[in-house]
């Protein structure tokens, strides 16, 4: 059974598309993918073991799909006919850097599906840079931690990200109000709190009290 943070992944995966899963782990995501009709999926991962392991999990679905499994960095060696990739369960800068040393090939993607596991402003704010856009953007609470989930794509028309974008998501596209509201609300709790300190120096409180106000304007805009 996948997390849902996967679950939220697997959703943005069309039956027609031939998907990379990169840093692929024990390959349960596109077990799914091809449980959901996905016939073709390269699994990459820069590590022998979890490689083995998935290619052991998926052993019964040769006959179900074209499996292609890779050693490799990133989106170095994918597949010519891949049409999507998904980045998932690592670090936003991570992420970010794993698009940037193969921008040419990200761009040439229908689309990435991005599921950082932290420093997700890092992530706005290279993707911006690169030019691509977020086509949509959910948020789901797994195991009392909230994620972002992005599909993003590159040289569609879209408005480039503010700084309340960049640190928060695109929070117009959202559509799991509950869960936003309840990240956001805990994430003002948190500032305050951190804001009580009499240690602060000028600089810290500064920068706090501005990521306070971004999480105000969205809570006034989303009500």
């Amino acid at each position: 059974m996948l997390s849902k943070r996967l679950l939220a992944v697997l959703d943005y995966l069309a039956v027609d598309d031939y998907v990379a899963d990169i840093g692929c782990d024990h390959g349960y995501l596109m077990a799914s993918a091809i449980d959901k009709g996905l016939k073709k999926v390269q699994l990459i991962d820069n590590k022998i073991s979890p490689l083995n392991v998935a290619k052991k999990n998926l052993a019964s679905y040769d006959a179900k799909a074209h499996i292609k499994y890779t050693l490799s960095d990133g989106l170095k060696e994918i597949d010519k006919g891949v049409n999507v990739a998904c980045i998932c369960g690592m670090g936003g800068d991570l992420i970010a850097k794993i698009i940037s040393d193969e921008k040419e090939k990200a761009k040439k993607l229908s689309y990435l599906v991005l599921a950082p596991n932290s420093k997700v402003a890092n992530l706005h704010q290279m993707l911006n840079k690169l030019g691509f856009s977020i086509v949509d953007e959910k948020i789901v609470e797994d195991h009392n931690k909230f994620y972002f989930i992005m599909k993003v794509s590159y040289g569609v028309p879209s408005l480039p990200l503010n700084d309340i974008e960049i640190s928060y998501g695109k929070y117009q596209l959202i559509k799991e109000k509950d869960v936003y509201s309840k990240y956001l609300m805990l994430e003002k709790q948190r500032l305050e709190t951190i804001l009580k300190q009499n240690k602060l120096s000028d600089t810290l409180k500064k920068n706090f009290n501005n990521e306070l106000s971004k999480i105000e304007v969205i809570i006034n805009e989303t009500k």
